[in-house]
């Protein structure tokens, strides 16, 4: 301690909650300036960002920087230009050290041989010569194993040599310290924190530090400057009241333990990485549940479970990893006002229990997500799954969003965005939308069930079914539907029953598998099946919201084939065909090469015009020269008819328009009666 220190009190960094709240706004401003002239939906972009600059306090990004929020030691970070980039640029998933040493699964010790110190308040006894005892600062100075107990309040610290591996085996040890962590790992090859079997044990921090003057750290109750495993039978709880509960500069690993984690900011904070293979952890966290906060190395900064249980109540984001996010296995139930799981490169579900509920994204990964397995119900969102690249291989999924439930977006890894002033959106986590054959949404197996509010399947690019089973449901009407995507969509394989407008049918002539689009109505709570026309059913689930145009399409139907649609009993019957009739996407999004805005509009919707409507025309009514947003999307609203399916609280969100700006209604969704397509 130096002379000079003085005592910090933590201040709670507000940019990633305020961030989560105005998120949902932008992507919302963005959506409706998308059926505008480019002139005024810039001019929304410029007005929306300032909003956000402004609500956000000061948190800004430079050119072609990186806004990383809260750092390693809590502040704002910006990258240097190009620099995330590059990480992504090497970034390789079987690159990542995923397992676990022998010894971080290994929690036995030998209690003869073990060096024993007897907390006793304010000081503490001890046997061997590798514990230095001043008062209630306890360190031990040798590598070895430790079988501690008993009360201090005060500090145990480990100050060992670079090659020494430290065991603390806690036998019913109970830490608080006022002034700074309970535990300290300064310095050790690695600290192995071994809970024996049928202990409780406990550490706790104060709100305030006792930090020389420039330094912001240490931070956690439990604080390592180097490799930390936590392993073993009995049980830990830790309490960050300053920032962080658990925090390792290098390695953070869970294998074993009951933990109970609160914390003022983060919970479990691993800097290059963060393993849970076993164990039951449970985190409330003002910040965010999990994080891993490397960004300079391409080869760290991950989350990675493979066992255990992990449940967290996260203000920020649940799990968040600046490059990679996997979940392989165990049980993971998140509850997060910003993003369940977030990785700023590439995530993938590979196997596991996962119930998810967000006030944003389920899943973000910016680059590509990955769904190879697992059993994920998604209760709650804003969007569900959202990468530039989303991947559908396997597993089951059940995704309930208030807008879109799979959106593929081009990705966003700092560099400055040649969209001229739509990279104003860049400084809050938004940019107006790109269309780009980057975007792709490929389904290849497993089974989705999709409830949106907006788009069920989004892309601003392709979209591509190859196997598997897609349920999907999403409004009827309007700018948004069940489908929706920039450049082509084809189906040459899997069962897919789509229940909402569909806004486009542009590339789907490309498809070797034969599917209908067909104008068959019913209503939110009835059963739709598709069955072959002997009645044999390939798939059937309950409509979420009511509907009236299908998409159809499932392998055991050929080129030609009259199949059955069947609403609660009624059937409707419609052939299946490659010979798609190819129509242009919504006004708002799903169009481009000529159609939608400034192109070809869908039908129904007069393609000159006048002043006051729809695209190519001037705004709708209440958007002014300025760009103010038109009536109907203010910066909150209620969510549409249709999201809130699945029970728990739904964000709220604009309405889009339900109108053209003429007081028209809006183009009846494709398919029209049931017939061949």
């Amino acid at each position: 301690m130096t002379t000079n220190a003085k005592t910090k009190t933590n201040v709670q960094p507000k940019a990633r909650t305020r961030m989560a709240a105005v998120r949902p706004q932008a992507k919302a401003l963005a959506r409706v300036a998308g059926a505008w002239p480019r002139a005024k939906a810039l001019a929304v972009a410029l007005v929306a960002a300032v909003l956000v600059a402004a609500t956000l306090g000061g948190c800004t990004a430079g050119a072609g920087g990186r806004l990383s929020g809260a750092g390693d030691g809590g502040a704002a970070e910006i990258d240097a230009p190009g620099g995330f980039a590059a990480v992504a640029a090497a970034f390789d998933p079987a690159a990542l050290d995923l397992g676990y040493s022998a010894r971080d699964r290994d929690a036995s010790y030998d209690e003869a041989s073990a060096t024993r110190i007897q907390l006793t308040g304010d000081t503490a006894q001890a046997d061997g010569t590798t514990v230095r005892i001043e008062g209630a600062q306890v360190t031990v100075t040798g590598g070895g194993t430790y079988l501690i107990a008993g009360t201090l309040e005060g500090q145990l610290a480990v100050d060992a040599g670079d090659e020494d591996k430290v065991q603390l085996v806690m036998a019913g040890v109970d830490i608080r310290n006022e002034t700074g962590p309970a535990l300290f790992v300064k310095n050790a090859d690695k600290c192995f924190v071994t809970l024996a079997e049928g202990t409780e044990n406990a550490l706790s921090d104060g709100a305030g530090y006792a930090l020389a003057d420039g330094e912001d750290e240490p931070n956690a109750a439990l604080f390592s400057k180097d490799d930390l495993t936590i392993n073993g039978a009995g049980s830990l709880s830790v309490a960050g009241a300053y920032r962080h509960a658990v925090h390792s500069k290098d390695d953070l690993v869970v294998t074993g333990g009951a933990l109970s984690i609160s914390a003022a900011e983060d919970g479990l904070r691993g800097k290059d990485c963060v393993k849970m293979g076993g164990g039951a952890v449970s985190i409330t966290a003002t910040g965010d549940g999990v994080r891993s906060s490397n960004d300079g190395d391409a080869t760290r900064g991950f989350v990675s479970v493979d066992g255990g249980t992990l449940a967290v109540d996260a203000n920020g984001k649940g799990v968040s990893a600046e490059t990679y996010v996997r979940i392989a296995g165990g049980s993971v139930t998140i509850d997060a006002e910003d993003d369940a799981l977030h990785s700023n490169l590439a995530g993938t579900i590979a196997d596991g229990q996962v119930t998810l509920c967000s006030g944003d994204d389920a899943f973000h990964a910016e680059t590509e997500l990955v769904l190879d397995g697992g059993e994920v119900d998604v209760t709650a969102c804003y969007e569900g799954y959202e990468a530039e690249r989303v991947i559908v291989n396997g597993g089951t999924h059940a995704v309930v969003a208030s807008d879109d439930a799979l959106n593929a977006a081009v990705a966003d890894l700092g560099e400055e965005d040649a969209g001229g002033s739509a990279a104003a959106f860049a400084g809050a986590g938004e940019k107006m939308p790109q269309s780009s054959d980057d975007c792709l949404i490929q389904v290849n197996g497993g089974e989705l069930r999709l409830t949106a509010g907006s788009d069920a399947i989004d892309s601003n690019g392709r979209v591509e079914f190859n196997g598997g089973t897609v349920l999907a449901s999403g409004p009827d009407r309007g700018m948004d539907g069940v489908l929706d995507y920039d450049k082509t969509a084809k189906v040459t394989g899997g069962t897919l029953v789509l229940l909402g407008s569909v806004g486009s049918t542009r590339g789907l002539s490309d498809s070797t598998q034969p599917l209908a689009v067909a104008g068959v109505s019913g209503e939110a709570g009835q059963t739709v099946a598709l069955a072959t026309n002997e009645g044999a059913t390939l798939a059937s689930w309950t409509a979420p919201a009511a509907f009236r145009t299908v998409l159809v399409s499932a392998p055991e139907l050929a080129e030609g084939d009259a199949c059955q649609v069947i609403v609660d009993g009624a059937v409707s019957e419609v052939t299946v065909s490659v010979a798609v009739e190819e129509k242009a996407g919504f006004p708002g999004g799903g169009a481009s090469d000529g159609a939608g805005p400034g192109g070809t509009p869908p039908d129904g919707v007069a393609s000159d015009a006048p002043d006051g409507g729809g695209p190519g025309g001037a705004p709708p009514d209440g958007a002014g020269p300025s760009g103010t947003p038109p009536d109907g999307a203010p910066p909150t609203g209620t969510s549409p008819d249709g999201a809130g399916q699945g029970g728990g609280a739904r964000p709220e969100r604009p309405m889009a328009p339900q109108d053209d700006g003429q007081g028209q209604a809006p183009p009846e969704p494709l398919g029209g009666q049931a017939a061949q397509i």
